[in-house]
């Protein structure tokens, strides 16, 4: 009678582990609301819309802390048994055309799949090498990677993480193309529950703490000087390093010096200025008088206001620059602040412009 019941204990068990078992692996969709991808932009789908009969989602990108401070549309897509279909509206076509992105069907290695290449939006026979399966958050995922393709990686509800040019775009075929650019997938998060269901190397930026970091400040700025002869615009000749360093003081107000040198050492360069910070605005000193060069206390709806006289003011006219919008984003390793005048380059806190020198006339971009 005891060996009876231990046997039928032992059997409720067994078949227990393998009724859990068998429930581990349930298939999760990619194109699915409350998750946020992140490859240096951000990504979530939000919302549905009809094209052409076919229900989408928008898929929205953002660089900003929150989100919807900046979020813009990126695309749309649909899945149909497990096949993921997007339209890229920014896409520079006559007319949007629906493209395959990922086929999660394939059950075993030696499967076709037709997929969209990343240099040729063209539906491509890929063949899977193989699939196996990987836990998130103990549930099952299946892992699939293609055979010639450049880290073609893909898995089920998180996608490529291999690398690319956005969420919508899926393989090399040519990694090392000149002037190919990509990005890496850092993380697949649950923004319900907070949840990552993949980590990469970096972990949602706008959880870090924000701190004001200050322009005036020891470091050093490296740039190529604009060569307007030149096809590539810059003149790879001419690098220039641009040292904030030391301390003088001038009417009672402390600054540091602006040197400009062409090699690493600022003591061989040249001072150009001085500046100081205040209440996180930067301060020209040109002889005795102070210009404002820039102002990282603004926000949207601001006015900034460049002096007629001013040496950054090439146009003799007093300038009144409105700020269309301001964020803050993940950006050089920290959160900062991003403020962007209307018809002029962004302003980055703790760098200024990325794009010009740092006594940058104000002249439309």
């Amino acid at each position: 009678m005891k060996t009876h019941l231990l046997l039928c204990t032992f059997t409720a068990i067994c078949l227990g582990c393998i009724a859990s078992q068998a429930q581990e692996y349930e298939y999760v969709p990619f194109v699915r609301e409350n998750v946020e991808w992140f490859d240096g932009d951000k990504y979530r789908f939000i919302g549905d819309t009809i094209v052409e009969g076919k229900t989408y989602k928008k898929c929205y990108q953002s660089d900003s802390c929150p989100f919807e401070d900046n979020m813009r549309l990126y695309g749309l897509a649909r899945e149909e048994d497990r096949v993921v279909y997007c339209l890229r509206p920014g896409d520079e076509k006559e007319e949007m055309v629906e493209e395959i992105i990922y086929d999660f069907r394939a059950e075993k290695a030696g499967d076709r799949v037709y997929l969209s290449w990343e240099n040729t939006y063209d539906e491509n026979e890929c063949i899977i090498a193989q699939i196996d399966t990987i836990l998130v958050n103990g549930g099952k995922r299946r892992r699939i990677e293609l055979q010639d393709s450049y880290q073609g990686i893909y898995i089920e509800g998180i996608g490529s993480i291999g690398p690319r040019q956005g969420l919508f775009h899926l393989l090399f075929t040519i990694p090392t193309e000149i002037g190919y650019t990509y990005k890496t997938l850092e993380y697949v998060k649950n923004i319900e529950t907070g949840e990552y269901e993949y980590v990469n190397d970096r972990k949602d930026p706008c959880e870090m703490e924000y701190e004001y970091t200050p322009y005036v400040k020891e470091c050093c700025f490296g740039y190529y000087h604009y060569d307007p002869g030149d096809v590539r615009g810059y003149d790879l000749d001419q690098f220039y390093h641009y040292f904030i360093t030391g301390e003088k003081v001038v009417d009672g107000k402390t600054y540091k010096q602006l040197v400009e040198s062409r090699n690493c050492n600022f003591s061989s360069g040249t001072e150009v200025a001085l500046v100081r910070e205040e209440n996180q605005k930067v301060y020209l000193l040109d002889g005795t008088r102070e210009w404002l060069l820039y102002d990282f206390s603004l926000e949207k709806g601001d006015i900034f206001t460049v002096e007629a006289d001013s040496p950054l003011n090439p146009t003799g006219k007093e300038l009144k620059i409105p700020v269309t919008h301001d964020y803050v984003t993940y950006w050089v390793g920290q959160v900062r602040k991003v403020i962007f005048l209307e018809g002029y380059s962004p302003w980055i806190e703790g760098l200024g412009t990325t794009d010009r020198l740092p006594l940058h006339p104000f002249d439309p971009d």
